[in-house]
């Protein structure tokens, strides 16, 4: 990514520094800040990001709406999108990720991505 970036530092509950992370100050979605793209795959990109509001790093799985033209097509692929979060997110197990939320979010104005906010696994 050539977002603009700036180093945070995240403190422990002590208060003593744990470490840093470099952010993307550039990209938001929803709640969450973008921190790097950690994956492509057919239906879009994954990122790796950040909750501040819970304060955990979080898996953001995007499907950029606005790239397909054919409105049928849009509507499936926010469809599976729903399909696939209600799936995962019905089923507990250790070796499936947490779904956290379905959102959508206008990254410029008429481009709109759809994401699933997820657990991240290192």
């Amino acid at each position: 990514m050539n977002a603009r970036r700036q180093v945070v530092e995240r403190k422990s509950r002590a208060g003593a520094p744990e470490f840093g992370y470099t952010v993307s100050t550039r990209m938001q979605l929803g709640q969450y800040q973008v921190w790097e793209e950690i994956g492509r795959g057919g239906m879009g990109v994954v990122y790796r990001g950040y909750d501040p509001l819970i304060g955990r790093e979080v898996a953001l799985k995007t499907i950029h709406l606005y790239a397909i033209a054919d409105p049928r097509e849009r509507q499936e692929m926010q469809d599976r999108l729903q399909r696939e979060a209600q799936s995962a997110g019905r089923l507990s197990h250790p070796n499936i990720v947490t779904i956290y939320q379905i959102g959508y979010a206008e990254l410029q104005p008429g481009q709109t991505s759809a994401f699933l906010a997820m657990e991240f696994v290192p």
